[in-house]
């Protein structure tokens, strides 16, 4: 009887070490997929971000008009130039 739980204890004890193993593989797996998904989201932001302010950079260079609508069409007003 010793000698089956011994063999049943070692038997576990060998499942308890694989289960274990496995969980730190599956562990790692999710933290190197976590980091991929932020890296990939920050650079897609900064994306958004570097675009969006290369066409602010654009408009506040262009001179713009300044358009009053009024009843059927539009009137210009006067010519603005931004520095």
């Amino acid at each position: 009887l010793e000698e089956k739980l011994a063999q049943d204890r070692g038997k576990l004890n060998e499942r308890m070490r694989q289960l274990r193993e496995q969980m730190h593989s599956y562990q790692d797996r999710l933290a190197r997929d976590f980091r991929a998904q932020c890296d990939q989201e920050k650079a897609e932001l900064s994306g958004r971000i570097k675009i969006r302010a290369e066409k602010l950079e654009e408009a506040v260079s262009q001179p713009t008009s300044l358009v009053l609508v009024c009843g059927k069409g539009a009137q210009k007003v006067e010519e603005v130039q931004r520095f």
